[in-house]
């Protein structure tokens, strides 16, 4: 159970109360929380103080990690005219849907595009303060130097994929202004082992992806340092040979971390689970890959260029064909459809949405168990519902010194993007406040 405390002189009016099992127990414990100072005052049994949120049918859950969000809720990071406000948007949602902390994620593109919205994530991450939304704990660049066959490539322009390029790589570090964390690239391809040492000298972890290749060369590749595997199970040929392929390599490379993404159109649940069985759920990051489409109604959409269907079910395929073009379904949703389907532990799955990303990205992040003292870092979610989704489930999240719940967002309707945004400013301008109100003496 977690460690509880006797409160010290705090008074009910100054803090939010929860009530719900915390996650990995059998324990129902109220849990009351500053309202000011988003510390956690008292945990223990339930009492007869006046309850926030919450009942016995909930449950406290660590927040979510994703390292790889190319979009959500009718905003688009692959966009022309992004900008901050649309990074904060994103922000906010991602964290009335669970998810604390999150890699902004840029897919292959014209490489002047792909510098530009670089310093636009950046930009966004330097000037939005805790509480607005998700923390953007750093960039993932998934291209442009990937293999430029069919298949292997996915959904990416093969008129923007490059070879490696040293110079190239610089130039969109640069624009990063340092927040790049991750980037995706393909073994084998000429000087890419150079690319390779360039990142991992910087402390930029390369995850291998969009690629078919050898063996050989994915061992060179771990051998210069690549340490991950970016959505392993896809961005393949559709054919491939039973033995000689990218996959087996990978999985039995014990060097090599994996992600996989969990919405269950990519990988069907029971290869899922192979592949974290093999590998162990702390060197398995499970990732949405959401693009804009997460929220959005069914029908046609243009992305990079090219127009996709998001069927029904969440699917999302380029038009006319079975090419998924990344996912509609956010890590929260993700994470409760496994449960339901897959045989893996939910504490397996809780891990893999969390901490094994938290670990492997040394991302700054207040830790689990709850205790006395620490910032409040939970989800409290109910435990059955009629759906998956955070609309269904979440009751409320709490880190970084802000609550926030989904019917907050999801009261505009999902027919038109950027509904929110006159929202999240004004509540971008509150919560600077607030947040510049918290730091300084008293």
């Amino acid at each position: 159970m977690a460690k509880s405390s006797k409160k010290t002189g705090t008074y009910p009016s100054d803090t939010y109360t929860v009530r719900g099992v915390i996650f990995g127990t059998e324990n129902v414990v109220d849990v009351s929380v500053g309202i000011f100072t988003n510390d956690i005052m008292q945990i223990g049994r339930p009492g007869r103080e006046r309850v926030t949120y919450g009942d016995e049918n909930c449950m406290i859950v660590p927040t979510l990690v994703d390292t790889q969000v190319n979009g959500a809720f009718g905003v688009d990071l692959q966009a022309d005219d992004l900008c901050v406000e649309d990074v904060w948007e994103i922000a906010a949602y991602l964290a009335a849907s669970g998810v604390s902390n999150w890699f902004p994620t840029l897919t292959t593109a014209p490489l002047d595009a792909m510098a530009s919205r670089c310093a636009v994530i950046a930009e966004a991450a330097k000037e939005m303060p805790p509480p607005l939304g998700a923390a953007i704990a750093g960039i993932h660049l998934e291209g442009p130097f990937i293999s430029p066959e069919d298949g292997a490539r996915g959904a990416h322009p093969l008129e923007h994929v490059r070879p490696p390029n040293v110079k190239e790589m610089e130039m969109l570090l640069r624009a990063g202004g340092g927040l790049v964390r991750c980037v995706t690239l393909a073994p084998g391809l000429p000087k890419v082992k150079s690319l390779i040492r360039l990142l991992v000298k910087q402390g930029i972890v390369v995850s291998l992806g969009h690629h078919n290749a050898t063996a050989k060369e994915i061992t060179e590749a771990v051998d210069e340092g690549a340490s991950l595997c970016t959505h392993l199970g896809n961005g393949l040929p559709a054919m491939i040979h039973r033995h000689n392929n990218p996959l087996w390599p990978q999985l039995a490379d014990p060097d090599l971390g994996i992600s996989v993404i969990g919405d269950l159109h990519h990988l069907p649940v029971e290869m899922l689970d192979v592949l974290v069985r093999a590998k162990g759920w702390e060197k398995t990051l499970l990732v949405s890959d959401c693009t804009r489409l997460a929220g959005m109604p069914t029908g046609e959409y243009t992305m990079m260029g090219q127009t996709v269907e998001k069927l029904r079910g969440g699917k999302v395929v380029l038009k006319g064909t079975d090419l998924l073009a990344g996912s509609s379904t956010p890590l929260f949703e993700a994470v409760q459809r496994l449960g339901a389907y897959s045989l893996l532990p939910p504490m397996v799955l809780q891990g893999m949405a969390s901490m094994s990303p938290v670990v492997f990205f040394n991302i700054d992040y207040p830790g689990w168990p709850l205790e006395y003292g620490k910032k409040a870092n939970f989800i409290l979610q109910r435990v059955e519902g009629v759906g998956y989704t955070a609309r269904d489930l979440i009751q409320v999240v709490m880190f970084n010194g802000g609550m926030h719940t989904p019917s907050r967002y999801w009261k505009v309707s999902r027919h038109f993007p950027r509904g929110c945004r006159k929202e999240t400013l004004e509540r971008h301008q509150f919560m600077s406040k607030v947040y510049s109100a918290r730091q300084s003496p008293h």
